[in-house]
């Protein structure tokens, strides 16, 4: 708590996607998962950087810590083409629930151009290309572009917490995570949980060539998803990877511009054909190249992780209403769930949330 009673912590959030898998036509953060509070994501997270604002004040207090005069604890929202407009709006309309706009800083990640099997790129009109987003790991780059780790670095921040919109259940700049990081020097740290089974997709820290990493479920054979270690009885590879991660701000300056690799998605995109007339392809007709955040964790000379409780720290938003899993009503049930068994120290709900 001591580093961000000193202001050494800011906050990183990605929300740069549309909710369009939940059937909902707007930035995923503004959905409502159905509290009774009808709080969005974006509402309940806001509100718990406030929360913890206030406690580590009152630790800074009690231990004769200074505050800076600028906001303790900056929100950067790393939005899309997409979903800009509509999530700077919505903070505004809603006085940033309970933030501030200087404490509040919205930014865009790049984009790229999709191409045809082919090679060709597609075209949105006769004078444009067809362009897509480049994926959670353009956000290194946009950090720089947008004058982030310089503002960063001005103000005395040390490291930057990162998440992403569609965990209800995460611990925004966790103070236990960012003590654990200062405490071994790192570069990068990275949260993660135990997989649910052998088989379950989502991808895997581990290391590559030596160096710190993740490993795609697709990329896993059969075989070394099932390896146990004979020692423990786990799973050889079971740490998942759950986009909760923190970064030194000096290892974003050193190599946020360093080259990640591209990661191609095959997905259906209308264009425009040689005769001018869009065409709305009924299969996936287009590669779309993006980079995963994960990626930079290669550069990383001292990288450590922590394990957390998947029930307490993990519930995604991925799918519709009446899904088997991460769907509003299993991340209802977890944030219930959340409400009854903690207490007023943890600061992820208020007590209106906690019936």
């Amino acid at each position: 708590m001591d580093l961000l009673a000193a202001g050494k912590v800011s906050v990183l959030l990605l929300a740069g996607g549309q909710g369009t898998r939940l059937g909902f036509d707007h930035p995923k953060g503004m959905y409502d998962v159905g509290l009774k509070s009808h709080k969005t994501l974006f509402h309940m997270q806001a509100e718990q950087i406030a929360r913890l604002t206030k406690l580590a004040l009152a630790h800074g207090a009690k231990k004769g810590i200074a505050p800076p005069t600028r906001p303790l604890i900056k929100l950067y929202i790393l939005t899309s083409d997409a979903t800009h407009a509509e999530t700077v709006e919505y903070f505004e309309q809603n006085n940033y629930f309970g933030l501030t706009a200087e404490g509040t800083r919205f930014f865009q990640q790049g984009m790229l151009p999709a191409v045809a099997a082919d090679g060709r790129v597609l075209l949105a009109s006769r004078s444009s290309l067809v362009l897509s987003p480049n994926g959670n790991g353009g956000v290194h780059q946009a950090l720089i572009d947008c004058g982030v780790v310089d503002e960063l670095e001005r103000n005395g921040v040390e490291y930057l917490f990162q998440y992403c919109v569609d965990n209800v259940l995460v611990k925004i700049a966790d103070p236990v995570f960012m003590g654990f990081m200062h405490s071994k020097h790192a570069d990068c740290a990275s949260k993660a949980v135990a997989k649910a089974h052998p088989d379950e997709p989502v991808g895997v820290l581990c290391t590559r060539g030596g160096r710190p990493g993740v490993a795609e479920y697709t990329e896993l054979a059969t075989q070394a998803r099932h390896m146990v270690d004979a020692r423990t009885g786990r799973l050889v590879y079971s740490a998942s990877h759950i986009c909760v991660n923190a970064f030194s701000v000096p290892f974003l300056r050193r190599n946020a511009l360093l080259p990640l690799p591209l990661h191609l998605a095959h997905k259906r995109s209308p264009f425009v054909g040689p005769d001018g007339e869009v065409v709305t392809p009924a299969e996936p007709n287009a590669y779309k190249a993006e980079m995963f955040i994960f990626d930079i964790f290669q550069y990383a000379d001292n990288m450590h992780a922590l394990l957390a409780e998947r029930g307490d720290e993990f519930s995604p938003l991925k799918n519709p209403r009446g899904s088997k899993s991460d769907c509003p009503e299993t991340c209802l049930h977890d944030l219930q769930a959340l409400g009854s068994r903690s207490g007023p120290d943890d600061y992820r709900l208020g007590a209106e949330d906690r019936e």
